[in-house]
């Protein structure tokens, strides 16, 4: 059977998924950043909208705020799992520069990063990126 296409290449790795992966972010700066989507922040999504179904479905401007909220820490909590910076040596520092002060990852300084929207936008950008979690060809094709 003649086919141009394989759907293989829709074939992501779990692991990269759920763990992250490695996307620059900025100067010397690297997000760990795991896919939308993964079964954490799915369930963390699911449980939160759930819990706040009454003030969601009432809309305004209190609802856009504890949607905006939720979206803050469900990616604090289930996409964006570190950060880190190279230095000239080639070594990393487990930290990162917001308002010219030296940000160590936590899940806390993680959320304070997203409250900026634009921040927010770039790493739901690189945690939608699908080929950043594509199985690697060695494993696509059994070889692995």
């Amino acid at each position: 059977m003649s086919n141009d296409f394989d759907f293989a290449s829709f074939i992501t790795d779990e692991s990269l998924e759920n763990n992250g992966t490695w996307f620059p972010a900025g100067g010397a700066s690297e997000f760990l950043v795991a896919r939308t989507g993964n079964a954490a922040y799915s369930k963390k999504i699911t449980a939160e909208f759930e819990r706040n179904k009454m003030v969601l479905d009432m809309g305004g401007s209190a609802g856009e705020q504890v949607s905006e909220q939720i979206m803050i820490d469900a990616m604090a909590e289930t996409v964006l799992l570190g950060w880190r910076t190279k230095l000239a040596d080639g070594s990393y520092v487990p930290t990162i520069s917001f308002k010219k002060k030296a940000l160590t990852y936590s899940v806390d300084a993680a959320k304070a990063l997203l409250k900026v929207k634009d921040i927010r936008r770039m790493v739901n950008t690189m945690s939608t990126t699908v080929d950043a979690y594509k199985a690697k060809e060695e494993v696509a094709q059994g070889e692995a």
